[in-house]
């Protein structure tokens, strides 16, 4: 059997997760692909997969195996690339995932300009809060906001997180002057919580570099940034959010800081890929490209746009 073959197969097996998947991709029927993957296991040593009634899920081994797949496949792309025109246009699906406010607000408008710009590079992307393997689900790239234990991944720090502080327009009137962290317990909040450890994150403050967590009141709570800054326009209460989830109510003076930014101290904002010895081109573009457009909407690894609020104040925001 083509080596080659059987490692396209394994990849698509595993970004599926069914022999049915992948024989629809691929033309042919999950019997076919079945008898493949078994004689690839039997070849290589070790079980690529972990098989039930229900589902197929890459092994540890397999896991890793998949990385060298992958590599294999794209240092063969990348010399049939690098045999055409050295001028010609990156080309491709890449496929993106990243959590749901942030591909709303910041990934979809740089999308638009990209696409304008890369007309031959298709886009599919993932909108998801809960965590997403790269490797296991098929991703070019994926946006975080945590920390990498992955070796296999590289990440580039997009940005800092800030965190923003903000009431309705009505509300903040009724404030003589920007919140203290004494004032905090004083107020009715709006609490986002983790969809996937069901943990609520908490309203903060920094003092002398020291993070301070603060027991507050919920009216509401949500899984969804978005409608919790709606909630806030509302009148219903304060909130506490990532920069990126209140730049356009901002922008709008739909709200108002009330309190300074400041940034987290355990999270970033991260684009990360797949480590590899050949970087597909159209993955290298999109990362070059994106990073270029933050910084021109004052998004840096050092700090955004969200540090220089003036609390109290209508913003000014690019």
């Amino acid at each position: 059997m083509d080596k080659l073959n059987a490692l396209n197969i394994f990849r698509l097996v595993s970004q599926e997760q069914s022999f049915a998947g992948a024989a629809r991709r691929l033309g042919s029927n999950p019997s076919t692909i079945s008898k493949a993957i078994d004689r690839l296991e039997q070849e290589v040593g070790f079980s690529l997969f972990q098989r039930s009634t229900r589902q197929i899920k890459l092994s540890e081994a397999g896991r890793k195996y998949l990385v060298v797949a992958q590599t294999a496949i794209d240092e063969l792309h990348h010399c049939e690339l690098s045999l055409k025109a050295s001028n010609e246009e990156p080309e491709g699906l890449l496929r993106i995932n990243a959590p749901v406010s942030y591909g709303r607000l910041y990934l979809v408008p740089f999308i638009q300009i990209f696409c304008e710009r890369y007309p031959n590079i298709r886009i599919e992307i993932l909108l998801d809060d809960a965590y997403v393997d790269t490797i296991e689900q098929g991703f070019d790239i994926s946006i975080r906001t945590g920390v990498l234990p992955d070796s296999m991944l590289v990440a580039q720090q997009l940005s800092s997180l800030d965190m923003v502080t903000i009431a309705s327009v009505e509300q903040a009137r009724g404030l003589l002057k920007p919140l203290t962290p004494k004032d905090i317990g004083k107020h009715t909040w709006l609490q986002f919580r983790f969809k996937q450890s069901g943990k609520i994150f908490p309203i903060q403050t920094i003092q002398r570099g020291r993070v301070t967590m603060h027991q507050t009141e919920s009216r509401i709570i949500m899984d969804d940034g978005e409608a919790l800054v709606s909630c806030c326009v509302a009148g219903l209460g304060f909130t506490q959010l990532p920069h990126f989830v209140v730049k356009h109510a901002l922008q709008e003076n739909r709200v108002v800081p009330i309190m300074n930014s400041f940034k987290s101290p355990s999270l970033s904002i991260y684009i990360v890929y797949v480590k590899r010895e050949f970087l597909p081109k159209k993955v290298r573009v999109f990362v070059e490209q994106l990073k270029q457009y933050l910084q021109s909407k004052g998004e840096h690894p050092e700090g955004t746009w969200a540090l220089n609020l003036s609390p109290m104040r209508p913003c000014k925001i690019k």
